[in-house]
């Protein structure tokens, strides 16, 4: 089951009008972050990437060349260039939040920038076994199923890459869901979330569904279902908002060992989630050089035809550079989102 086309309209819309709140000092969308509020956001995310970062360098996986997908505003790809000398993409399908990466570079003194492409995470504009390292921030949850994208990830992945995801939610089995809540919460959920009655009638993501994105997510036995796409890995399972962790190992084609406590299980129910993996595709590791960009449709690389336009050799389609961003998008969602 694919996004939607309107989904991935509404995705590139609402991120539009949004990076205009983010970063200048319109009110826009009364119950997502201004302008001060996303920069706190900006640095908490910044240094989260950072500790994530640290950790996988202690397990020696290779950061570079890397793949951000749902980059947003590419804190966590400068990060990688900066503080770990690492290259690499940033991929989002709305144009707008790529296009604030000279503000955030600025004001966070980071000035190594990664390349910027506009892309599909069902249908990713790079050539199989292009990266070692793959990741993603709150993004696979806007899809209707984690399969496709997965199953692209793993495409483009090396032999002996890794994929991490981080940040998504687990589906809370017990919840009335009677209305959607904003990002900011309104003061009579303030205190229905201090009595602890919130989490049980409501879910995050108004904003998001009025303007028509998908804001989902999934039980665990559907997230490690589609996980199962990779050899070996670890996925680390979190209640909501606080309880004991559990982890489960995956590995050739086996769980080797499940560490899911009952009491992990019972609290998620409940309350929900998150769930955070780390998991590798079989094969020698190797080094490799930053990849070109490839046609969404043939998945051969592209040729510079011109300053402005790529173009593909085999089906000869041609795709379109706004300044140092390539839209590398096809068919009719790159005429409806970005036409030449």
């Amino acid at each position: 089951m694919k996004q939607t086309l309107e989904n991935k309209i509404a995705e590139s819309k609402f991120r539009k009008v949004l990076s205009k709140q983010h970063f200048q000092n319109l009110r826009l969308f009364d119950e997502e972050y201004d302008k001060k509020e996303m920069q706190n956001i900006i640095k908490e995310r910044i240094h989260k990437s950072v500790n994530d970062f640290n950790l996988l360098k202690k397990k020696s996986v290779l950061l570079s060349p890397f793949l951000e997908i749902g980059a947003g505003y590419c804190q966590s790809s400068l990060v990688l260039t900066n503080r770990y000398s690492s290259k690499g993409f940033a991929l989002d399908i709305a144009i707008d939040p790529l296009k604030m990466l000279n503000k955030v570079s600025i004001k966070y003194k980071m000035y190594k920038k990664p390349s910027l492409v506009v892309g599909d995470a069902e249908n990713l504009p790079f050539s199989k076994n292009s990266f070692p390292f793959i990741f993603t921030y709150q993004t696979v949850h806007h899809f209707p199923t984690p399969n496709l994208v997965f199953k692209e990830i793993y495409r483009v992945l090396t032999p002996g890459g890794t994929f991490l995801m981080a940040e998504e939610p687990i589906k809370q089995t017990l919840n009335f869901n009677i209305w959607r809540r904003p990002t900011k919460l309104r003061l009579w959920e303030k205190i229905l979330k201090v009595c602890l009655i919130l989490p049980f009638v409501s879910k995050i993501g108004r904003t998001e569904v009025n303007c028509g994105i998908i804001e989902g997510d999934f039980k665990i036995s559907e997230w490690t279902r589609a996980l199962e796409k990779f050899d070996s890995g670890e996925i680390e399972i979190s209640p909501y908002p606080y309880g004991p962790k559990s982890w489960l190992l995956w590995h050739d084609g086996v769980w080797k060992k499940s560490k899911l406590t009952n009491l992990t299980s019972f609290i998620i129910y409940f309350t929900g989630g998150g769930i955070t993996a780390l998991v590798k595709k079989k094969g020698e590791l190797k080094n490799y050089n930053l990849p070109l960009v490839a046609c969404p449709k043939c998945k051969l690389v592209l040729i510079n035809s011109s300053k402005n336009t790529y173009k593909c050799r085999a089906c000869e389609e041609t795709y379109s550079k706004e300044g140092n961003i390539g839209v590398l998008l096809s068919g009719k969602l790159k005429d409806l989102l970005y036409p030449q």
